[in-house]
């Protein structure tokens, strides 16, 4: 939340004063997206490790997924899939794709997996959704159905590999947006 919020302060959105009337103010002004994308440049290495900290954790939340579903957990990864298939907008595809990981962590049985998915992806996602660009729905649903299935099946191994492929395609799809 503190780098957010010194992105958008950078950007000329809020302003912060500090005392007891303090807090962030908005302001009338665009973001800047030179400011962001130099902030997400600047953060791309610690979002790399966040990537690669996310596929040990989820990949490992999605094998136990696959032994401890639930008819629910099922029913919620599903219809965060729904929501995914039906979003139009950038905000909307992100909430899905949250939905569904948090569904998948909750699944695990392992709250230490569910918090660890959880901040991991508040961290990375910050600052690049205040950056213009598409969000990638159709690979999301495709890696979140092959993720799916194999929970599905109780298949953990599969379940396993799925949400590595998915992260690493994250993590391609991430380096393009950067580096564009």
């Amino acid at each position: 939340m503190r780098q957010a919020l010194r992105i958008l302060e950078g950007s000329g959105q809020i302003v912060i004063s500090r005392g007891a009337s303090g807090g962030a103010f908005v302001q009338d002004a665009a973001l800047d997206p030179r400011l962001i994308r130099e902030e997400v440049r600047t953060r791309s290495a610690e979002i790399g490790e966040l990537t690669e900290f996310r596929a040990i954790v989820e990949s490992g939340g999605a094998a136990l997924a696959a032994t401890r579903r639930s008819d629910a957990d099922l029913e919620a990864m599903a219809q965060a899939q729904r929501d995914l298939a039906d979003a139009v907008t950038k905000a909307e595809s992100r909430i899905a794709d949250t939905d569904f990981h948090i569904a998948l962590a909750e699944a695990s049985g392992n709250s230490f997996v569910r918090d660890a998915v959880e901040e991991a992806r508040v961290r990375m996602f910050e600052p690049v959704d205040l950056m213009s660009f598409d969000f990638v729905k159709e690979s999301s649903w495709h890696a979140h159905e092959q993720i799916l299935d194999a929970v599905r099946r109780g298949d953990a191994e599969a379940a396993d590999a799925a949400m590595r492929a998915h992260l690493h395609t994250t993590r391609e799809e991430f380096t393009r947006v950067v580096e564009s």
